[in-house]
This record gives C-alpha cells, structure tokens and sequence, in this order.
C-alpha cells in the first residue's frame, strides 16, 4: 500500500495528498467515553462547519456533499423511469402535457402518503379537491400551470413533513429540492438534476468500488486528484446516545493503482494510549520532505488549550510541539499561523484532561465534554507517546475530501 502517489504507477501520474505514517497498535486504547456535564464552550473545539452532511448508518446514509452512488442514485433513476413511463402512457391515453404532470405529481403525493400512513386520509382530501376544482378546470384551461406550480408546491411541502415518519422517508425529503426541480426541468428538455450541478468534481463518482485483491477502493481519475486538496479519515464513536466525533485525521492509503483504499482497522489516535480527539490543520512539502500539523482540545491545568502535534518526515510517529491557549471561544477558528505561535510547554505533573464535541444521530451538535481520563505527565512534553490504539466501541468511519475550491465530497460510510 503507498501513502502517497508515485510518478511510475500504471494509473498515470495524477498528485495524491500525503497521508501520516500508520503507526498502530491492535492492543485497546483506555477509557473512550464522555464525563461529567456539558462545558458549552460556544460550539465544536473541532470540526465547525459540522455534520449535517455526513453519511452514518443511523441517519439513512445521508451524504450530501458526494456520498456516493448511494440509494438516492438509484431511487432517482427509478423515479425518471416512472415518470418517462407516464408521459407514455399520457401520450397514448390522451392526455395534455400538463395533465400528464399533474397524474406524476398525484402518484409521488401518493408514495408520500404511503410513507406515512395517511394514505387513505389524503386521498380523501384529494378527491374532494378535485371535485370542487373539476368545473374550474374545465371552464378555464390555462389555469393549469399555475394549478400545477401550486400542486408542486404541496408536493415539496408534502415530502418535507415527511422527514420524521423513518429513515427511508427522511432520505426522500431531503432530496425534495432536486427532485421537485427536476419534474419542471422534464417540460424544459433539463433533465441534469440540480444537487450535481456546481461541483467541481461529479458528486456521484464518490462511491466505493472493488479492485483485485477484494478491498473497498475510491476510483477517481488522476485529473480528478490533481484537483482534491486534503482527504482526512473521520471516526465517529457510537456510545449509545449519539456520536463522539473522534475528528479529521490525515491518514489514508493508496493502492497499487493509486485508488484509495476503503478500509478502516478500528483504531485512532491516542496520548499515552487515551483516546483523543484530533483535528488535522495543515500538510505541507511532499512524501519525501513533510510536515502536518494538527491539534487535540483540552484542559491543560484547568485551562483551555488546543495541543499541537506534529508528523513530519523527521518524526514521522509524532511529538507534541506545545499548548496554544485559548482565549475565548471554542477555539476552532484560529489560522494555522496563530494556532502554531505562542505555545506553551507541557511539564512533568500537569494534567490534562482531553475534550470531545457530542452529536445527535441526526448530526445536529449538542455539547462538549470531557473525553476519556485525566492524564498526569509524566516525564518531558516530547517524551509523551502518540499512537494509534483500538477503540472499543461500535465505530462509524468515512472519508472527508475537499478540493481547491473549498467543495467537499464524503465517500459512504466503510464496512
């Protein structure tokens, strides 16, 4: 496996990001659970755009920023099938165009209802509407359009209410703003659903294929990586409750024809074997001659402090560089240069006590905590041990990559 790519590769001579040396253990980290109450540091000390977007198991695979072929995918192909197959048959039963979006309209208001179980209470009320607006439509035609604007409006409105009945519900609303759309792009002769559209690379290529030797593989061109900046493995831990965000770690691997490889080994980075939360900041230079710089959110003596750790190809197993005090905030929002000057060093006898952001399993940020035990130093800052351990616990693990546009992609979720 490479780390990084290599100009002689049979799959061209496309850049990759470097990724840190691996350096695991398959022995158990410690303690890997939140304490005590809240500490409403004014948001996450990691990740501040969020979660909203990212695919879990437990919230129906939502991916918004390019979760992959998924089954939003293939639930549109089947729905413009369906919807060709209508026209078709419209044509031949005699039907206008506009009556023909009218029965699409009535037969996704239908799915929706089935969804919720109020199938036969709507379609109650709907046959009442028709009744009263039968005469109307008869007596003035060209109403239809706006009828129809107005029945699309329901529909979007419809498929929205939807979200709480389940996961596969929920996974229809929120795509309702590409598909309502895309049934009044069909009369236009735009059939490019709206939510592909404005990305620097095709959303739909992030998904995971198979190469020989069986392993989970990303399959992009290398025009593709040329244009990808950063890929960082995110883990979220399952505690019962909701997520632990373990953060953005900028370790990945490439297979013999530079595809990223798809499989996670179930650790993560710790201190002195205590799982921590890590953010990556910055990777600079090449495979060769490197260095990345991340930081792990803590309370240092009681204070608030982002700790900086350092990868480079000197060190390529880590050391912790110093303490940046945080002033106010939550501490996220510091530049690479302010988060790296002004450090304080760590001393033999104080503590530190490793802080986590906690997420709902609808991705919604809920607190910060304490994450794990309090750690006493012992011996000197540089001597404290950075490797990666097994995390007990039921894991979610996915890739982030953001490309020179500031567009980001998440693969789906690996097994």
């Amino acid at each position: 496996m490479q780390r990084t790519s290599s100009s002689s590769s049979s799959s061209g001579s496309g850049s990759r990001p470097v990724s840190r040396e691996r350096n695991s253990s398959s022995s158990s980290a410690r303690s890997s659970s939140r304490r005590g109450g809240g500490l409403n540091l004014g948001g996450p000390v990691g990740n501040g755009p969020g979660y909203s977007d990212r695919p879990t198991r437990s919230y129906g695979g939502r991916s918004g920023g390019g979760g992959g072929i998924s089954f939003f995918a293939l639930l549109m192909t089947l729905l413009v099938g369906a919807v060709i197959a209508i026209f078709v048959k419209g044509y031949y039963d005699g039907y206008t165009p506009g009556e023909t979006v009218d029965n699409i309209v009535e037969n996704v208001q239908d799915f929706v209802s089935d969804l919720q179980g109020n199938h036969e209470k709507n379609r109650a009320e709907k046959s009442k509407d028709k009744k009263k607006n039968k005469k109307s439509d008869e007596d003035d035609e060209d109403d239809g359009g706006s009828e129809r604007s107005r029945s699309l409006s329901k529909v979007s409105r419809d498929l929205a209410a939807s979200t709480e009945v389940s996961d596969f519900s929920g996974l229809l609303s929120s795509q309702a703003e590409d598909f309502i759309p895309l049934l009044k792009n069909l009369e236009s002769g735009d059939s490019v659903a709206p939510g592909n559209k404005n990305k620097s690379i095709d959303a739909d290529k992030f998904f995971w294929s198979e190469n020989d030797q069986g392993q989970q593989v990303l399959k992009l061109s290398d025009e593709d990586w040329d244009f990808i900046d950063t890929v960082k493995l995110n883990v979220f831990l399952d505690d019962g409750e909701g997520y632990i965000d373990l953060g953005l770690d900028a370790l990945f691997d490439f297979d013999e024809n530079l595809d990223l490889i798809g499989e996670y080994d179930g650790t993560w980075m710790c201190i002195e074997r205590q799982p921590v939360a890590y953010y990556h900041l910055q990777t600079t230079g090449d495979e060769d001659d490197y260095e990345i710089l991340g930081y792990v959110p803590a309370f240092w003596n009681d204070e608030h402090v982002n700790i900086i750790v350092v990868f480079d190809s000197d060190t390529p197993k880590g050391y912790i560089k110093g303490v940046k005090l945080i002033e106010d905030g939550p501490g996220n929002d510091l530049s690479v240069n302010e988060m790296t000057t002004g450090l304080k060093k760590i001393k033999e006898g104080d503590t530190l006590d490793f802080i986590c952001d906690y997420y709902d399993y609808d991705g919604n940020f809920i607190n910060n905590y304490f994450f794990g035990d309090t750690l006493e130093v012992e011996g000197s800052m540089k001597d404290l041990e950075i490797k990666n351990y097994v995390i007990d616990g039921a894991t979610e693990a996915t890739y982030l990559l953001t490309d020179s546009e500031g567009d980001h992609y998440w693969t789906p979720i690996m097994n």
